[in-house]
């Protein structure tokens, strides 16, 4: 392979899609969907989700004409994005609300309820822009994130999806992999994508 070939295929996206499931416990929304892609070309990762409903019965959190870095983003409908590097116990956790809030929390290692209250935010990430799009029974997210501030390009990812859907008052744990007895999207062996 000449150098020139080397750099192009570099360049090149790798993409896997995803599809996630509900905790069991919390029942399912009847003809609910979450699913997505995620693409990696060096330093930057692109995610797409998708909420797809025959009648979105899901509440979903008006877009705001000023977003803005929040907590608690995981009350109401929210995406859930972790990314750590192989081998290494840190690790993000980015929200993204279809209200276009946001917020990247940064972990030194495996984080559980009791450190709720303990919660970093990642102080080199200060904006995170991504296109939301609702269409009849749907709902998209786009996010393209520049990696370099976190991750050296040359680090192997494993990533972790969530989604906490909301319809009513009720609240329904969507992922990649359900590991535990109680929904956990913080479970390193939930970061079942490689990138």
């Amino acid at each position: 392979m000449t150098g020139r070939d080397s750099s192009a295929s570099a360049n090149q996206k790798r993409k896997q899609t995803f599809s996630l499931r509900p905790f069991e416990k919390d029942g399912s929304l009847y003809g609910i969907e979450c699913k997505g892609y995620l693409a990696r070309r060096i330093d930057t990762l692109f995610v797409h989700y998708e909420i797809i409903g025959s009648s979105l019965r899901i509440d979903i959190p008006e877009r705001k004409q000023e977003p803005s870095r929040k907590k608690g983003l995981w009350e109401n409908t929210c995406l859930e994005l972790f990314v750590a590097v192989k081998d290494y116990d840190q690790y993000w956790e980015f929200n993204l609300s279809p209200s276009e809030d946001w917020n990247v929390f940064r972990f030194e290692h495996y984080r559980n309820e009791r450190y709720v209250d303990k919660l970093r935010e990642e102080p080199l990430i200060v904006s995170l822009p991504f296109r939301t799009q609702r269409q009849s029974g749907s709902f998209l997210l786009d996010m393209e994130f520049n990696l370099d501030k976190l991750i050296r390009k040359d680090r192997l990812l494993e990533i972790g999806i969530g989604s906490i859907v909301k319809s009513n008052k009720d609240k329904t744990h969507w992922a990649l992999a359900h590991c535990g007895s109680i929904p956990d999207f913080h479970r390193r062996d939930s970061f079942i994508i490689k990138l």
